[in-house]
C-alpha cells in the first residue's frame, strides 16, 4: 500500500492509498521538481502529492496543516487585503511610486496559492517528458485528460460548520481560477471531511 508522510514529529501526516494505486511525493527533496524544477530562476512551485487510480483518475493534492496556528494563518483565508497591506498600498502611491514598487502579501491568498501550484505542477510535468524522467512517466497522462481532480487537504480546529464555510468558499475560489483547465473535480477536505469514496485516507502519527 503506497504511503506518503508529509510533517515530523506530532505534525506528521499519513496519506494511505489502496495497493492499486500510484501516488509520489512529487516535492520530494530528491525527485525531478526539487532536483531540476525549482533549480529555474522562474518561482516555480509544486503540489505535494500526485496519484493515479487503477481508473486513471488522477489526484493531486496540496497539504496545509495548519491546526493549533490558525492566527497566524488567519490572512491567507481571506481576499481581502490587510490593514497594514492598504496602508502600504496607499503610502507608496502618496510618494508617486506606484509604478516602480508594488506592495503585496508575504504569503497569498491560499486559493491563489493553490492554483498557481497546480499549474506550475502541470508544467513541471511537461518539463519532466523534455528530459525523458522516468519518475514521472505514470503521471504524465494527467495532461490529456479531465479525469485530474485537485484537493486542498487543510486541518484547523475550527468547528464543522466554520471549516465547511470556509472550505466551500476556497473551493470555488480555486475552480473558478483553474476554469480554463478543465478540471474534473475541486476539493477542501480534512481527516474528518474526505469523501467517503475518495479512496485514500490520512491518519496523524502520535509523537
Amino acid at each position: 500500500m503506497p504511503e506518503i508522510t508529509e510533517g515530523t514529529g506530532d505534525r506528521q501526516l499519513v496519506f494511505h492509498f489502496p495497493p492499486e494505486w500510484q501516488a509520489i511525493k512529487y516535492d520530494a527533496l530528491d525527485g525531478f521538481y526539487k532536483t531540476v524544477v525549482q533549480r529555474a530562476p522562474l518561482d516555480f512551485k509544486a503540489v505535494d502529492i500526485l496519484a493515479r487510480s487503477p481508473l486513471d483518475t488522477f489526484i493531486w493534492i496540496e497539504i496545509k496543516d495548519c491546526a493549533g496556528y490558525e492566527a497566524e494563518n488567519s490572512h491567507r483565508f481571506s481576499q481581502q487585503d490587510s490593514a497594514e497591506l492598504v496602508a502600504s498600498k496607499a503610502w507608496i502611491e502618496e510618494q508617486g511610486w506606484k509604478k516602480q514598487i508594488i506592495a503585496k502579501r508575504a504569503k497569498p491568498y491560499l486559493a491563489d496559492e493553490v492554483a498557481k501550484k497546480v499549474v506550475d505542477t502541470l508544467m513541471g510535468l511537461v518539463t519532466s517528458i523534455r528530459h525523458n524522467d522516468d519518475t514521472l512517466l505514470p503521471f504524465h497522462a494527467a495532461l490529456n485528460t479531465q479525469k485530474l481532480d485537485v484537493v486542498l487537504f487543510l486541518t484547523l480546529n475550527y468547528t464543522p460548520k466554520d471549516y465547511n464555510r470556509l472550505a466551500i468558499r476556497l473551493s470555488d475560489v480555486i475552480r473558478k481560477r483553474l476554469h480554463f483547465l478543465r478540471l474534473n473535480q475541486v476539493t477542501v477536505c480534512n481527516e474528518q471531511s474526505i469523501p467517503p469514496n475518495a479512496g485514500w485516507s490520512v491518519t496523524r502519527n502520535a509523537a
